[in-house]
């Protein structure tokens, strides 16, 4: 397959009758060209994950109260545009 845009390969199935062979052939394309996606990015991932471990001994995880990052946080209302003029 050439092209691995999802919008090219789904433009066929409009074209179908619902419930015909040829529906069901451009369906299956539009599922390998996702697949290939997911992959991809999903490579992409890997490789970039493994290089930041290859390059560095430690890899710390933090774990971060992101609700209320201090103690009494008292956040002010938004003013919209046109209120309280």
């Amino acid at each position: 397959m050439g092209i691995l845009h999802s919008t090219y390969a789904k433009k066929p199935i409009s074209r179908q009758a619902k419930g015909s062979q040829n529906r069901t052939k451009a369906q299956q394309k539009v599922a390998k060209v996702h697949s290939k996606t997911a992959r991809c990015r999903e490579d992409f991932l890997h490789k970039l994950s493994r290089k930041i471990v290859n390059e560095n001994q430690v890899i710390a995880v933090e774990n971060l109260n992101v609700k209320k990052p201090c103690g009494y946080c008292r956040w002010e209302p938004a003013i919209l545009p046109g209120e309280g003029v």
